[in-house]
């Protein structure tokens, strides 16, 4: 079964709950996970928060989420499918001052098979500093078995679902609003290239670098899931890392590179 964003999966028809403080998006009915997705350069570059807010107007943006029956949560390494009861929404952190989010159930508590929503809102106000604001959604996973007991999860997550949700504030309305990741920032300092493409065992990471500093270097499978993850030091200039892909299944993998100023990333083929 599909893992999907906020690890939530199904393949059954989603009951349509009636919304007061947010409308879902009946376009995703039929779909399950959480709409618009965390932005990732390769999962997805389309997901993200549209929408700039400023400091003393009004602001709103709706996610859309429909819940289906059962979840993939991780186990040993692997992932496995569980039976899902519903996901609470304990909290959104890392919003501006003079925005909170409200639920559709308004309790936040989703019900397997249901289309439910979530909305930010608010007026932010001058004690703001304008620029980006990144969110953590934390909630908890119930089952309809007894073991395991309920779990806490944090949304997006460098393994389940990788990506970022960023408000970006600005002073006034007058500024552009250029709600697009801070990747774009590394992705004018740094390249990132993978050699041989495809490759059978070892492969050559290499890294063209203006900035210098310390960084993640990820491998991720197309269900976002981690096979190698380290911590590399970038030099200016020209930067090369060996990886041993010989433990990894024929696919295509993800090679992502992460520090402050943002995420980029390269696909890799491995074929043995």
């Amino acid at each position: 079964m599909k893992k999907v964003l906020l690890m939530l999966l199904a393949f059954v028809p989603l009951t349509f709950l009636a919304s007061q403080n947010c409308e879902p998006d009946l376009a995703y009915e039929d779909s399950t996970g959480v709409f618009p997705a965390p932005f990732h350069p390769i999962l997805a570059p389309d997901g993200g928060i549209s929408e700039c807010a400023v400091i003393g107007e009004n602001y709103e943006f709706v996610f859309t989420v429909p819940v289906g029956d059962s979840i993939s949560v991780p186990f040993g390494g692997a992932s496995i499918s569980l039976p899902l009861d519903k996901i609470e929404i304990l909290d959104v952190t890392g919003l501006p001052e003079g925005i909170s989010y409200l639920c559709e159930p308004a309790n936040c508590v989703f019900e397997n098979n249901t289309l439910g929503c979530a909305r930010l809102t608010g007026i932010p106000t001058a004690a703001n500093v304008p620029g980006d604001y990144d969110l953590e959604i934390k909630a908890k996973v119930f089952f309809t078995i007894a073991f395991p007991p309920p779990i806490e999860v944090t949304f997006p997550d460098s393994l389940l679902a990788p990506g970022i949700y960023t408000v970006r504030l600005l002073a006034n309305s007058s500024e552009p609003c250029d709600p697009v990741s801070t990747n774009d920032q590394l992705q004018e300092k740094v390249s990132l290239g993978v050699n041989p493409n495809p490759a059978a065992d070892l492969v050559n990471i290499e890294i063209n670098a203006d900035i210098f500093g310390d960084f993640d270097l990820r491998v991720l499978d197309l269900l976002g899931k981690s096979v190698d993850n380290q911590k590399v030091r970038i030099n200016k200039g020209y930067n090369q890392f060996s990886f041993d892909a010989n433990q990894l299944a024929n696919g295509l993998y993800i090679i992502v590179l992460e520090n402050n100023l943002g995420t980029i990333a390269q696909k890799m083929t491995i074929q043995h």
